[in-house]
């Protein structure tokens, strides 16, 4: 198809009288949303990379949907997160499927431990012993589901909570599974849709995945098609993400299952092996160990905090010892099986990583180009080393495929630039690169009101978050709640549920942890005086259209913790290479959470409500105005009754 013609198509869908002002109901024309349309169809056709902002309410999903549908080349899209990627798949791809001549053939692809690994099934079956009640009523559940599904999405067995622990016996990661030495190679739900992503024209995928199949790209052991085209929404998670992506990290529940997955795999093929379970037994107390060292401080910390710690090295290098010796007994019994082989990479590839933390302690020089750190999570630990610059990983990885990128998101820039999301990703380097912003269409001016409260304390001052709920409770009371309460951090958000549960019990609160997100997003739809208080999960990818949403308030301004040690090892490089940390990291990662945070207010034409920004920095501070300049351009106001006249006169 020519490039004309294929323009022609795209510019037929949305124009006034185009196919999809005829065709759905629902439909708005835009006039913002075809330009996008078009940029995006100029980017796929000239082969170029594009950074596009799309405000909420510009339509940016149909904007690139409609273009990578009308195109004949192939195409990966790539969401924030799961739930997004189903939305895509399930309801927005299919509305402009159907209005095609030629519809697209759309594969939705997930990770491998998302699909029902039918080997690993047989083999808990087998070994029938099981942790809990609960796992043995699970494993009966899998089985008759098992005999009707024909993908082995286990998001499908809605009869089984997804958090269930049957999950991790009956799938497999990429390091576990046997390939075509697998029995169940040819019925393998993973290949089977592994094939309809490669046959398909289009494939919906999630970033988690995109970025941890191109940290294969050099072992050539790719899970995802080769494409013409690769478009990512949600465009402004990519940069910490690919931090986290490109680093080395091995955990105790990885290594636990690793010993699990080999003493299991040689019990069921009745394979002579001596000594691993007594490894096993020596590398858990080990662990443990490990654990107990590092559960005495904070959860997510830089490692240098127990660096000199002789159990913690001690233990480090009891794991390499049984580690060695385990590879050494797999090298030797590798012929008695070829699959085997496969566990004894893993092996390596832990061992590998260990080492490298064993040398980070011995070395008496300093690393700024990488981080050492760790994490705890439900009694276990994870041990990370992460590059501080990313970007020539990056560009070297995209480099590698022939391939256009799209990038999009309601919040990507800051101070009207790409700098920041350009620099952290070295896009700065790719021939033909462009940038386009399209403020929202929504009347920001007639529909919300920003408001800072007077005489508010420091933000770190201990009644701080106590006195911000008394500043706003006139507003909640007159909103009959209808309102988000954003928190920068956990401690803040439980002082404010406790203040408000013991002194104005009239209103319904809705805590993030009491129950999953899409309750508490549920409930909060329809229960009448109600409050939602969350954390970083509820600022963003969070739409409540209408009057059950009236007013967000936000705490504080949202910089990183100065206790993550990705946030300290990026200002201690910055610092080295004579930059300023403040303006060029904290600043513009905290302007891009707070858009998000912000942008859960505003989600059509028809909506109003006030955007209250706590943080008295806001207004003391130079950098306050850049963090206003970010935000949509709303009313502003300090005084409270302006705020209340706002709201009553609707």
């Amino acid at each position: 198809m020519s490039q004309r013609k294929y323009l022609s198509k795209v510019k037929n869908f949305f124009k006034k009288e185009g196919v999809l002002s005829k065709t759905l109901s629902s439909y708005n024309y835009r006039d913002i949303q075809k330009k996008m349309a078009i940029d995006v169809a100029n980017s796929i056709s000239a082969k170029k990379d594009i950074i596009i902002e799309a405000g909420t309410g510009v339509g940016k999903t149909f904007a690139y949907l409609v273009p990578s549908l009308l195109t004949d080349k192939k195409i990966i899209i790539s969401t924030g997160t799961k739930t997004l990627q189903e939305q895509l798949y399930k309801k927005d791809l299919p509305v402009i499927n159907k209005l095609l001549e030629n519809p697209k053939q759309v594969t939705l692809l997930k990770g491998r431990r998302n699909y029902l690994c039918k080997y690993r099934l047989e083999q808990a079956l087998v070994e029938d012993t099981f942790e809990t009640e609960e796992m043995a009523r699970d494993i009966k559940k899998v089985l008759k589901w098992h005999d009707t599904t024909k993908t082995g999405d286990i998001s499908e067995a809605s009869k089984i909570s997804e958090k269930s622990s049957i999950w991790n016996r009956v799938t497999i990661g990429k390091d576990g599974c046997l390939n075509k030495e697998c029995p169940y190679f040819k019925n393998c739900f993973v290949m089977d849709i592994k094939k309809k992503a490669q046959n398909a024209d289009v494939v919906i995928v999630n970033h988690h995945l995109l970025l941890s199949d191109w940290k294969l790209i050099k072992e050539d052991a790719t899970f995802l098609p080769k494409s013409d085209v690769i478009i990512l929404d949600e465009a402004h998670q990519i940069p910490d993400l690919v931090h986290d992506y490109f680093g080395d990290y091995c955990s105790s529940i990885s290594i636990k299952e690793l010993f699990k997955n080999i003493i299991s795999y040689i019990k069921y093929n009745s394979i002579s092996i001596l000594g691993i379970d007594n490894l096993a037994v020596t590398v858990d107390s080990y662990l443990s160990e490990i654990f107990n060292i590092l559960d005495n401080n904070i959860n997510r910390n830089n490692l240098n905090i127990v660096k000199r710690n002789k159990k913690f090295y001690d233990s480090l290098v009891n794991i390499k010892i049984q580690l060695e010796k385990l590879k050494i007994i797999l090298d030797s019994n590798k012929e008695k099986s070829k699959d085997l082989e496969s566990y004894l990479l893993r092996v390596i590839e832990n061992l590998e990583i260990i080492k490298k933390f064993i040398t980070y302690i011995e070395s008496t020089k300093q690393d700024d180009s990488k981080i050492y750190w760790y994490e705890i999570f439900n009694k276990n630990f994870s041990l990370n080393i992460t590059p501080v610059d990313i970007s020539k990983q990056y560009i070297d990885i995209i480099n590698s495929f022939d391939a256009s990128m799209v990038y999009t998101s309601a919040t990507i820039a800051t101070n009207d630039n790409f700098d920041y999301f350009i620099s952290n990703l070295g896009l700065e380097t790719r021939i033909g690169l462009k940038t386009k912003i399209y403020e929202s269409p929504f009347d920001y001016k007639k529909q919300s009101i920003l408001y800072s409260p007077r005489n508010l304390p420091n933000p770190d001052n201990e009644s701080y978050t106590k006195e911000l709920i008394e500043k706003i409770l006139p507003i909640l009371k007159i909103t009959q709640g209808r309102a988000f309460l954003l928190f920068t951090s956990y401690k803040a958000l439980k002082i404010a549920a406790e203040y408000l549960e013991n002194n104005y019990p009239d209103f319904n609160l809705l805590i993030q942890g009491d129950m999953n997100k899409s309750d508490i997003i549920a409930n909060f739809r329809i229960m009448e005086n109600c409050l939602l208080l969350g954390t970083s999960t509820f600022w963003e990818g969070v739409d409540i259209k209408g009057d059950a949403l009236q007013c967000v308030v936000i705490d504080k301004l949202p910089f990183a913790s100065p206790y993550d040690p990705i946030t300290q090892g990026k200002i201690k490089y910055l610092k080295s290479q004579g930059k300023d940390p403040f303006a060029e990291l904290q600043c513009p990662k905290a302007a891009i959470a707070l858009k998000q945070g912000a942008g859960r207010l505003i989600r059509d034409f028809e909506d109003h409500g006030v955007l209250v920004l706590a943080d008295p920095r806001i207004v003391t501070r130079e950098y306050g105005v850049g963090f206003i300049n970010s935000l949509p351009k709303m009313q502003r106001t300090r005084e409270l009754e302006k705020v209340i006249n706002f709201i009553v006169r609707g």
